[in-house]
């Protein structure tokens, strides 16, 4: 049997190795993870009773991460896992990405040349990332509008470290119920990768309460998170088999924008005065940050509020932002659109204003600044053909 060794304290030999002592009624293990700077570290084993006399170096690394560890099922350290598991998959870093990784304000850095403006969710994020990374989990919550780089920089998130995975939290299901995406199978995806980080996204969707035959069905999903966010032993069914999950070694980033109960808070504390010369104090939504206490107004139970390590809010973006990001960033996205169509848009400066005005304006966010950059250059491409057509053949396609 092919089984994995979790153990549940470690003693610390330099800044990237652990080990763990593992007695069985037979053998005595030594178990030893390389925690970092990878996405999912190497563990290794080397059984001491068979290697007495041997230099304790020889055979260490072992690439696969996998023993026969023997079959003692009644040791908590040993869980079963399908043996045609990728469970040690990650990718190589060349030595630029784990001179990022190796502390936090590397990770900010890195963050901060893709990332516009969003310092705080900047800042927490390399904490965030630079934490699990050294064996201390936590749970992040980032608030904010729609399309203003949450989602984002959870992508660049994974792109530093591999072993995260993104879902989004408005399409899965408890088991029994409809729907194609299930809890199950973030548990199942997270088996590919050792100690991974999980992005939920939309997780504000999770939260609203949601009826059927006067059920609140939200909370019973919130249940089912909760279990996965004390850090327990979850059981998971699927092709191969029944296997166990700890999840005490996962980091969780809730990203959502909690809109309904931002534009509640803005409306209460707004005010009018009374009188001629009165002043109205007008407040937009998220001008102040969403506490503990207006995510459970919100719908969140308190046992996963309480369980949030930190909440980080993000900034609204501005018109003059948007503006910025389809002409001046270093990722534009009208420059983006442009390299997957292979040709400029040349938009004015006046349509590009009032692309950036109309997004400011619609509360959508960036992404439907991508919609109406790719619409528009779906236009121009069927102009550009139907102009090469006219050219070649002398026939108008708007002849009858």
């Amino acid at each position: 049997m092919i089984t994995r060794m979790n153990p549940s304290s470690f003693m610390r030999i330099s800044s990237h190795i652990w080990t763990q002592q593992y007695h069985s009624p037979n053998h005595l293990f030594l178990f030893r993870t390389q925690t970092a700077p990878y996405g999912a570290p190497v563990q290794t084993v080397q059984n001491i009773n068979t290697n007495r006399g041997k230099n304790m170096n020889d055979n260490w690394y072992d690439p696969s991460g996998w023993v026969d560890a023997s079959n003692d099922s009644s040791n908590p350290f040993i869980e079963n896992v399908p043996e045609n598991s990728s469970y040690n998959k990650h990718s190589s870093l060349n030595k630029k990405e784990e001179d990022i990784l190796s502390n936090p304000v590397s990770i900010y850095n890195h963050f901060k040349k893709h990332i516009y403006k969003q310092d705080e969710y900047i800042r927490n994020l390399a904490l965030f990332l630079f934490n699990h990374i050294n064996g201390r989990t936590s749970i992040l919550l980032a608030t904010g509008p729609p399309g203003n780089g949450k989602s984002f920089a959870a992508e660049k998130l994974q792109e530093l470290y591999p072993s995260t995975i993104i879902w989004d939290s408005s399409t899965l299901s408890k088991d029994g119920w409809s729907g194609s995406n299930k809890i199950q199978d973030i548990l199942k995806e997270s088996l590919k990768y050792k100690n991974p980080i999980i992005v939920l996204d939309e997780f504000d969707k999770m939260c609203q309460p949601q009826f059927s035959h006067n059920t609140n069905i939200s909370l019973a999903m919130q249940a089912e998170f909760l279990k996965l966010f004390e850090g327990s032993v979850i059981p998971v069914k699927s092709a191969n088999g029944s296997y166990n999950i700890n999840t005490q070694k996962y980091s969780w980033l809730l990203l959502g924008s909690f809109s309904n109960k931002a534009d509640e808070l803005a409306e209460n504390n707004s005010s009018s005065g009374i009188g001629f010369e009165s002043l109205k104090n007008e407040h937009q939504p998220y001008d102040q940050p969403l506490t503990i206490k207006d995510l459970t107004d919100y719908g969140m139970i308190k046992e996963i509020a309480s369980r949030i390590t930190k909440i980080c809010h993000t900034e609204p973006l501005t018109c003059d932002d948007y503006y910025y990001l389809l002409t001046k960033n270093r990722s534009s996205l009208l420059k983006e659109v442009e390299k997957k169509y292979g040709f400029p848009l040349n938009l004015s400066d006046n349509r590009i204003r009032s692309l950036a005005d109309e997004c400011f304006k619609n509360g959508l966010g960036i992404r439907s600044i991508t919609h109406k950059l790719t619409c528009i250059a779906d236009e121009q491409l069927f102009e550009q053909f139907r102009s090469s057509n006219i050219h070649e053949t002398g026939e108008n396609l708007n002849d009858p």
